[in-house]
């Protein structure tokens, strides 16, 4: 081995030489001649400045001692191929960072020998009583990263399960557990660090050929994440696993050359991924992510916010330093303007600081998909589209819930066994899909499936068993109608209740979220075919657009996107049932009145319908006629939350400030709308 070193010592190998050299390295391994090319890259690793020269000295040192001949060639071949391609690439100008150094380097160390694990244990941790406590404020960063390096281990573990030759999926599911390995370790999580090394210890041999990626495999690994999750969110406390050596046992049994002593059972962990606040999580499952208070920005923002502060000053200059005499009028409408236009960027980059995409969020009912349909014995794909729309990182938050339970009923419910589908002529694998996209104003999020659709009989009968409706009413129902008594709280079709549905929980904490972040949701079904779940949420929550109404001397604001027409009507055209509810005919249909100033106890400007204006408001397939007394006009409004202390204002969603200081009360149409249907 030295004297190879001594005779190649001092010479040097190109970016391409070094490409060339991998052309012969698969004869080379197959013929056990594998000494020459490795002396040349140990040599080559002298020449090399950076980190990259770590690589080629384990490379080199790989051929020259012999690789092992328990492996696959093409295991070995691709090991030293990927890892020695990648220092060529540094040579060529895109170096490589310190994780993918380290992650080539744990590749490399999958082609030394196997060790004797009677002799020297796989997973050995030290203790930590040396380790001072991190800081709450440590605490926070590690908690915030190792929740993204988890997220990518899952994502791209379910990405292999459902393709095992991607091996750039392998490399990065590597990197992120050795990440976060390397964390724990720092910040004494011994626990957490010890369950990692058991992990990646699998890996490993996974890497090398040793071990296929199979079912048990991929088990094992994602419970191990459920328990490192776990002890993520124990981070301010101990950081303990409950089941640590449960876990740590399951992935020894399915590593190759380790021995479990006891044969624990395989840990069950149920859906996990994104469980719903509102259902039971069992005593195994791990805890909820906490809400995060941290949000990455990309640095390019916060420099195109400095520079509109810096515009704003000039702007804000200009005004206050305008001529006294003269044309004043017009330099006041050109400062104004170049005030106005300055404005309008600072908030459109203020906001998009807030601005996260979906991506993340969809990516987290892979999982979900993968639990339910193993537990109620489908086959089910998700398909994924518009991950890079962006959303209010609050929104996103509270979209969680909704899509896990929307996403569980299109399984359980909507979707049928193989057997049922092949019956129907459909595919055994039943097709689960989420779309995001802008579509105005709103972000929109459809969940469809291929199943069997809404029952709109079945919805109905349960509807009138429930007292929601009578049969005479229920025969003019139209679909959305139908279908909107499935939001109602304790409403299910569901023959049997199952861990999975059946409760009537679900949709209502659906409807509840999306109430609480502005949006509603449209629902459409082919029977037989399926059915789609549209949700429309607002971009922000912070500022909407709306339209300013006075109701004597009132003002309240309107959301726009709530907003179908405003009209004016004849006296012909107003009908009073007998129950005193005024209703209105708007091209053949029927639609109630409510009289803002009844409400509110304001007094009018009129009182008769056909004297002022109604504004036709619309949610969820329902419509209502709002009577004021003038259209103020359209303003983007910035929503400010009402004082606690006065109570709960009936149909008031926030309030906001108008430019003369005045304050008018932002409405709530969802609430309008139910407060008409019960009155």
């Amino acid at each position: 081995m030295a004297h190879a070193e001594e005779a190649v010592r001092g010479s040097d190998v190109a970016p391409s030489e070094l490409r060339a050299s991998l052309a012969d390295l698969a004869r080379l391994v197959e013929t056990n001649d594998t000494a020459g090319l490795g002396a040349r890259w140990l040599a080559a690793a002298e020449t090399v400045g950076d980190s990259s020269a770590a690589i080629l000295q384990a490379a080199g040192r790989r051929l020259v001692d012999g690789v092992p001949t328990d492996l696959a060639p093409e295991s070995v071949v691709a090991i030293l191929a990927t890892a020695v391609g990648a220092v060529a690439d540094g040579l060529e100008g895109l170096p490589l960072d310190d994780d993918a150094v380290d992650a080539h380097l744990h590749g490399l160390r999958a082609l030394e020998p196997l060790p004797a694990f009677d002799d020297a244990p796989f997973v050995e941790v030290e203790g930590t009583e040396s380790v001072e406590r991190p800081t709450p404020e440590v605490v926070q960063l590690f908690q915030v990263e190792a929740r993204e390096l988890l997220s990518t281990c899952e994502t791209r573990l379910l990405e292999l399960e459902a393709d095992p030759s991607a091996t750039g999926g392998l490399a990065d599911l590597f990197r992120a557990l050795h990440s976060f390995k390397g964390n724990c370790g720092f910040l004494g999580y011994a626990e957490l660090e010890q369950l990692a090394h058991a992990a990646e210890s699998l890996l490993v041999h996974v890497q090398a050929g040793r071990r296929a990626l199979d079912d048990a495999a991929i088990s094992a690994l994602i419970y191990a994440i459920d328990g490192l999750t776990e002890g993520v969110e124990r981070a301010t406390e101990d950081a303990s696993v409950t089941r640590l050596a449960e876990l740590v046992a399951s992935l020894h049994r399915v590593t190759p050359g380790r021995e479990v002593a006891s044969a624990a059972p395989t840990p069950v962990v149920e859906e996990t991924a994104a469980r719903p606040t509102d259902d039971v999580a069992g005593p195994e499952a791990p805890a909820r992510p906490r809400n995060e208070t941290t949000l990455r920005v990309d640095v390019g923002k916060i420099d195109q916010l400095l520079d509109l502060v810096g515009e704003l000053i000039i702007a804000g200059t200009a005004v206050r330093h305008l001529p006294v005499a003269g044309a004043v009028e017009e330099a006041f409408g050109r400062a104004s303007a170049q005030l106005d236009r300055v404005v309008r960027s600072l908030q459109d980059v203020a906001m998009s600081l807030r601005m996260v995409p979906i991506g993340p969020t969809f990516q987290r009912m892979n999982r979900l998909v993968r639990d339910v349909s193993q537990k109620v014995g489908k086959v089910v794909e998700l398909e994924v589209e518009g991950e890079d729309t962006e959303i209010d990182k609050m929104v996103a938050e509270l979209l969680v819930d909704p899509l896990v339970h929307l996403i569980r009923n299109a399984i359980d419910h909507g979707l049928e066994t193989p057997e049922a589908r092949a019956a129907a002529g459909k595919p055994a694998t039943g097709r689960v899909r989420l779309v995001a996209s802008h579509v105005g104003g709103e972000v929109w999020l459809r969940v469809e499936d291929d199943g069997r659709g809404l029952d709109r009989g079945r919805i109905l009968a349960r509807a009138i068993d429930r007292g929601l409706t009578d049969p005479e009413a229920a025969s003019h129902l139209s679909e959305q109608e139908v279908f909107a008594f499935v939001f109602e709280p304790g409403f299910s079709t569901a023959e049997r209740v199952t861990d999975v549905s059946g409760r009537g929980v679900g949709m209502d904490v659906v409807h509840r979220n999306l109430q609480h972040v502005k949006g509603r949701v449209d629902i459409h079904s082919t029977p037989g075919q399926g059915a789609s779940f549209t949700l429309r949420i607002p971009l922000t929550l912070a500022i909407i657009e709306g339209m300013l109404v006075r109701v004597g001397t009132s003002t309240f604001t309107v959301p726009l996107l709530s907003i179908r027409e405003s009209v004016m009507v004849r006296p012909s055209e107003v009908t009073v049932l007998s129950t005193w509810q005024e209703m209105v005919r708007i091209r053949g249909e029927l639609v109630p009145v409510l009289r803002m100033h009844r409400l509110y106890g304001v007094e009018p400007d009129h009182h008769e319908l056909h004297e002022g204006i109604l504004v036709v408001v619309e949610d969820g397939g329902r419509t209502l006629c709002l009577f004021v007394d003038q259209l103020v006009g359209q303003r983007q409004t910035v929503i400010k939350a009402v004082s606690g202390w006065l109570g709960a204002l009936r149909g008031i969603a926030g309030c906001t400030v108008l430019g003369d200081g005045k304050v008018s009360l932002i409405l709530d149409v969802p609430s309008l709308l139910h407060h008409s249907a019960t009155a």
